[in-house]
């Protein structure tokens, strides 16, 4: 297997999240669908099946699954196993383009892995179903091997009844797997691309107005010697007639070039020189929590407001960006963290302290010093960053208002850090996968994670000691105990 560190660290997997939308050839035997879904849904909490959308003209049916890097790949190979077994593409008809049982397995990023690190998390996927399931397997996107192969239009070109010929040329040679045709299944595309989002502007406008607006932003812009202002972007305009409203309708094909609250700004500068009105938007799908984290911090600089909260994030960005204007925002369903449980808490957070506290005092190890060290630490960060809530808003501290915003913020990212150590240092869920002279990793990066995060305290302690509230003193001198 691929070595655990080409894409994983050595915290938790769970740290880590990718979403990956497999398209399996199958949208009208119920019993197939629910098969494939079973199987990869049996993987446990690793990964989690959040949406199966059948579409029976297609014969197809797409899955979207979310989890740790490890556990999406673990629940493909399982789906991938039952289509083996369940569908025959000599038998297949529909009116969707197609090559293979599973057609098409894109992943996507949502937080902690990087670009590069998806690549080799698809390709480790693509070698284990080249060599498990025994098929084969193309590499695509931002993980082909070849400029000419590319697309998902370039490889699928000819579809599943021009592979028999395709597959034997040296250049069609699949990348894992074997290099001749498999008829029952035909091939499988796979590989890591940005995530992508349909954001849609509503305007009180005509949708001649709303698409002028849309090819002045759209990177193609109204031809190659008028390119658009903004990059990774589709728009149109359209109309929403349910609404009485149009719509620029944009794809943002990569969020990390172009955000939405980038579009939703250039939409209403455009807006005001046609003196129409901007009345919300709507995001389309689940997304994930850091696509509003982004836009709510735009908002915060923008206007100079001080919010740490998540969840009071979100509510900002949902109003400044008008998400509820088409209906209920709901972040439970709609953000992705928030589905999946991420951010829920591990063994040690989810204890009540009685337990907690009985459970160190216990015949066991575990939990043990490393736990107690990160619980210490993570309530001295806990007792500075009350003690700057404490003074900040105050009437009476308003002059050192300013050096509040700046301290309490570090305090709670590493408060936050501190909390996740604290789990971390739990060697019944601390990672094993690599080890130094016969050691555990955890045994030495926990315990150095704790003091790099503590050490990362104190300027911000001191600062907080000589400003805050004086009421806070004593709270101030136990979390410094805590710390010690």
């Amino acid at each position: 297997q691929l070595p655990v560190t080409g894409y994983l660290p050595l915290a938790a997997a769970m740290a880590q999240l990718v979403v990956c939308a497999p398209n399996f050839s199958e949208g009208r035997r119920q019993d197939v669908i629910s098969a494939i879904s079973d199987a990869m849904s049996a993987v446990g909490s690793s990964c989690t099946l959040i949406d199966v959308n059948v579409n029976a003209e297609a014969n197809r049916t797409a899955y979207t699954l979310v989890g740790s890097p490890d556990g999406v790949v673990e629940a493909l190979l399982a789906g991938a196993k039952v289509a083996k077994s369940k569908i025959d593409m000599e038998l297949h008809t529909g009116t969707h383009p197609r090559m293979g049982a599973l057609d098409v397995c894109p992943f996507k990023p949502v937080k902690g892995i990087s670009l590069e690190g998806l690549v080799l998390c698809s390709r480790h996927f693509g070698r284990r179903l080249g060599d498990e399931v025994g098929v084969p397997v193309y590499m695509y996107e931002m993980s082909a091997t070849h400029d000419y192969r590319k697309t998902l239009a370039q490889i699928r070109d000819g579809q599943y009844e021009g592979l028999a010929e395709k597959i034997v040329t040296p250049e069609w040679k699949p990348d894992y797997g074997p290099a001749c045709f498999v008829p029952s299944w035909g091939a499988t595309v796979t590989g890591a691309r940005p995530y992508s989002v349909n954001f849609n502007v509503n305007l009180i406008a005509t949708k001649e107005q709303a698409n002028r607006i849309a090819l002045n932003i759209r990177e193609e812009g109204r031809s190659s010697t008028q390119p658009g202002r903004l990059k990774a972007v589709k728009a149109q305009g359209r109309l929403h007639e349910e609404e009485r409203l149009v719509q620029i309708a944009t794809t943002i094909l990569d969020t990390s070039v172009t955000s939405i609250h980038e579009v939703y700004e250039e939409c209403l500068k455009d807006a005001k020189e046609l003196r129409v009105a901007v009345v919300g938007s709507h995001l389309e799908g689940i997304v994930p929590l850091g696509i509003l984290l982004a836009a709510a911090d735009y908002y915060i600089r923008k206007d100079d407001l001080f919010i740490s909260d998540e969840e009071q994030k979100v509510k900002l960005a949902v109003e400044r960006l008008g998400l509820d204007s088409l209906g209920k925002f709901d972040s439970k369903t709609r953000i992705l963290e928030n589905i999946v449980g991420q951010g829920s808490c591990g063994p040690i957070l989810s204890m009540q302290v009685r337990k907690f506290v009985e459970s160190i005092g216990g015949r066991s190890y575990n939990p043990g010093g490393m736990t107690v060290a990160a619980t210490s630490a993570a309530l001295g960060a806990a007792l500075g960053s009350m003690s700057g809530w404490m003074t900040f808003g105050l009437k009476k501290f308003q002059p050192v208002e300013g050096d509040m915003r700046q301290l309490i913020p570090p305090l709670l990212r590493s408060l936050e850090e501190l909390m996740n150590l604290m789990d971390s240092s739990y060697q019944g869920t601390a990672s094993t996968s690599t080890s130094v002279s016969g050691i555990d990793s955890s045994e030495i990066q926990v315990p150095l994670q704790i003091m790099r995060t503590v050490n990362k305290c104190w300027a911000s302690l001191l600062e907080m000691a000589k400003l805050a509230n004086i009421a806070c003193k004593p709270d101030m001198q136990i979390g410094e105990i805590g710390r010690a």
